[in-house]
């Protein structure tokens, strides 16, 4: 498109979206590391240090680990006229620049207990720096405040930049 659509499209500010389950995620982390703190004192209180820190590490630590990933998984995702970028209280560890962004991938994702959404991946043409997955794609879903004004923004930037939006379901037509 035209350098004054892209123009217009670099004074937006930046907007951010918040993981609507953050708060419950925090919560949760801190309460499961708490109570493992007190079992293990318990435990060694009733036997001996090294069995109670053997036991923290083999039961404790993947639950730990599991509430760290939805922590990271609920970080907040903000879009502005350079990229869009993933941010956990208030550091970005994430960013992909708009004419980095090769495509953007939406699927339906399941859950138990009737927990549905739609999730997303972003695609880098070049991958550089950090990266979690070796394809240095972002992750998100669309269980954000304002998910529709997230989607829209993503047509948006898919349109001045010119990366494909792919579905991977058709019960999310339209594509985005």
């Amino acid at each position: 498109l035209s350098s004054h659509v892209k123009g217009h499209m670099n004074t937006r500010a930046a907007t951010t979206f918040r993981f609507k389950m953050l708060r419950f995620v925090s919560i949760w982390l801190a309460v499961v590391t708490a109570f493992l703190v007190c079992l293990t004192a318990f435990v060694a209180a009733r036997s001996d240090w090294a069995y109670a820190f053997h036991g923290l590490w083999i039961v404790a630590l993947p639950l730990w680990l599991l509430g760290l990933a939805l922590l990271i998984s609920a970080s907040d995702i903000v879009v502005d006229a350079d990229g869009i970028s993933k941010r956990l209280l208030g550091v970005t560890w994430k960013v992909i620049r708009w004419d980095n962004v090769s495509r953007i991938t939406a699927f339906p994702v399941y859950g138990g207990y009737g927990y549905s959404a739609r999730a997303f991946n972003v695609f880098p043409k070049v991958i550089s720096g950090f990266r979690i997955f070796p394809s240095g794609k972002m992750t998100f879903q669309d269980k954000t405040d304002r998910a529709s004004e997230l989607v829209g923004l993503l047509n948006e930037y898919a349109l001045v930049y010119g990366f494909s939006l792919e579905s991977r379901s058709s019960a999310l037509a339209p594509l985005l």
